[in-house]
């Protein structure tokens, strides 16, 4: 029991994290692991108590893999969760495939370890991609509507920037202040929010983006309501990045 129990946690942490990478999506590691575990133990109930095979099998289909899947990606849309599904299946298909081929070669007294050890292979695996990819996507690429003004720039992600209205509670997405005479913002639109530096307090200046798209699995996709700040010009002097992106868009 206490190998299914570890299988499975193996392999429905390793397969949310393959998909996240794979489909690009932010992610919590906590509820990636809080979304596995309780995949896990209905999963392991299911085996206990339904003592049909299919029985057993819709239940994990149709009832288990969706709430992980729901779990451990909020705010997904219906037609992205199906996706995801998709890609779930082909995965459980894959490492059943995997260890049917290894059955054939391996020698029989390892063969009752092959599942276990073959989710814990695609976990290294998947972990080794997840650290090759995250140095990809210190970048995203971004386009944003200002005033009339469409703009594409490549965008920092960056754990470190906090910053927030405290009126509205939106994100600041810190671009630099030359920008405010190439889009020709009215001042009306624009208002100050003071934030903390080293050298201490200091004040910016922000107005709100009318649409903010990030690229997501190749396409551009809408995001929440941000706002820009206007820092000094000298923040990106030399840098091959346009934008500075609020924690809230980053991997976490």
């Amino acid at each position: 029991m206490d190998v299914l129990v570890l299988q499975n946690l193996m392999l429905d942490l390793a397969s949310l994290l393959a998909l996240a990478i794979w489909q690009e999506k932010s992610m919590s590691v906590p509820r990636l692991v809080l979304a596995s575990l309780l995949a896990t133990g209905l999963g392991c109930l299911a085996y206990l108590f339904l003592h049909s095979f299919w029985g057993y099998v819709i239940f994990v289909v149709f009832l288990v893999n969706p709430l992980m899947l729901l779990l451990a990606f909020e705010r997904t849309a219906p037609k992205a969760l199906a996706v995801l599904y998709f890609h779930l299946l082909i995965v459980y298909a894959g490492l059943g495939g995997l260890v049917s081929l290894l059955d054939l070669y391996l020698p029989a007294e390892i063969r009752d370890f092959l599942l276990p050890l073959t989710c814990a292979l695609f976990f290294l695996l998947t972990v080794i991609a997840s650290i090759l990819q995250a140095r990809k996507r210190e970048q995203r690429e971004v386009a944003i509507l200002v005033c009339g003004h469409v703009e594409k720039m490549q965008a920092l992600a960056d754990t470190g920037n906090l910053l927030r209205d405290p009126i509205s509670g939106r994100p600041v997405c810190v671009v630099s202040e030359d920008y405010k005479e190439k889009w020709k913002i009215p001042a009306e639109r624009m208002r100050l929010i003071a934030y903390e530096t080293v050298a201490g307090q200091d004040f910016m200046e922000i107005v709100a983006a009318d649409k903010f798209l990030m690229k997501e699995a190749g396409k551009m996709v809408s995001q929440k309501e941000i706002l820009l700040g206007f820092g000094k010009a000298s923040l990106f002097q030399g840098k091959n990045y346009q934008m500075i992106l609020h924690k809230d868009f980053c991997w976490e």
